[in-house]
């Protein structure tokens, strides 16, 4: 939300009138037009949801992650946002919230509870997606499961 400034707007009515009020007013509105951008942009890089490069480039400092020249500002921030929001305890439900937000929904997942295993079969191209994916179910999964992990890209032929 960029905010236009207006400093002639906050004066009395009867100030505005007055030619000496409106030059200084307009002279100084860039001034405080550059204030309220720098603000602006801070108060956005507080929050992963909303944070530009270096917002971005802060939470990736404090969380010692180390994107690479491929990444973009999204899957940069899917990154930060995986790794900050490791909550416990780890559910089910919550790995298949984590799964769908980092594949855009490009996975199956087929659990054997008998047998404590989980088969996780995604259809990712992007490598740093399935390093995302490798951390998390290091991370998430409990020692006591074992996780059978697969990548599968399906491949189109076209024909003339």
């Amino acid at each position: 939300m960029i905010k236009e400034v207006d400093l002639i707007a906050y004066l009395p009515p009867i100030m505005q009138k007055y030619y000496e009020m409106q030059k200084i007013t307009f002279a100084e509105n860039p001034e405080f037009q550059l204030l309220w951008n720098a603000n602006e942009l801070i108060r956005l890089n507080l929050y992963i949801v909303t944070a530009k490069e270096e917002g971005l480039q802060r939470f990736e400092k404090i969380l010692g992650i180390f994107p690479s020249n491929e990444d973009t500002l999204e899957s940069r921030r899917i990154r930060i946002l995986t790794r900050w929001n490791k909550i416990i305890p780890y559910t089910y439900r919550y790995l298949l919230g984590i799964l769908s937000v980092i594949t855009g929904g490009n996975f199956e997942i087929n659990p054997n509870f008998t047998d404590y295993e989980f088969e996780i079969i995604t259809h990712i191209t992007t490598k740093n997606v399935i390093d995302d994916i490798t951390y998390i179910l290091n991370t998430l999964v409990p020692c006591n499961l074992i996780i059978i992990s697969k990548n599968s890209i399906k491949v189109v032929a076209f024909e003339e």
